[in-house]
């Protein structure tokens, strides 16, 4: 989707905006009257404290929003630039997409209150790595990897890796794969 200065959209896809009502009501007048969901309005804002940065950090940070939709799908939404051109001023730039696996997890095992260690283990984990690879890879005993993995089911509410691997997958899944209307349906 490409906005002015004003944040009015200048052009779009079919796709953006399905994913736009997927996040929020559109008025009538979306496209003119800059009225977008607060996601693009955030990732909009972060754009501009990354042209005008005010510490280090502002400097390198690439805007970008994951965010839970409607749906109950992640969508991932980034702000860029234009190259403005001779009497042509520079246009913003917000591209939305459904979020990848390794996004979900990260998200997924943040909300878990996984910490880093335990975040490096899911992330081996989901490589299929064994206890042993694991160990080898962070420099810990197997016991030290073994005592992370009870923890981190714990904090999960999983007992294994399979299970581990589905919450932190494929239940996220769960709302695109299932219509609607079968959503609600009791499970017998």
């Amino acid at each position: 989707m490409v906005l002015d200065h004003r944040w009015r959209v200048v052009e779009h896809t079919q796709a953006a905006k399905r994913y736009l009502e997927d996040l929020g009501d559109l008025g009538p007048d979306w496209q003119e009257d800059g009225s977008l969901p607060a996601a693009v309005c955030m990732v909009m804002g972060a754009l501009q404290r990354a042209l005008q940065p005010q510490t280090d950090r502002d400097a390198a940070t690439v805007p970008s929003l994951s965010v839970k939709a409607r749906s109950g799908r992640w969508l991932t939404l980034q702000g860029a630039l234009t190259e403005a051109e001779s009497g042509n001023p520079s246009q913003k730039l917000v591209i939305i997409e459904p979020s990848g696996p390794r996004q979900i997890a990260w998200l997924k095992t943040a909300a878990y209150g996984l910490t880093p260690r335990e975040r490096e283990i899911v992330d081996l984990v989901l490589r299929s790595a064994s206890r042993k690879q694991i160990a080898a890879a962070l420099y810990i005993s197997e016991y030290t990897v073994q005592d992370h993995l009870s923890n981190i089911f714990d904090k999960v509410g999983v007992r294994g890796r399979e299970a581990l691997i589905k919450r932190l997958f494929f239940d996220n899944l769960y709302p695109t794969i299932i219509p609607p209307e079968l959503r609600r349906m009791p499970v017998i």
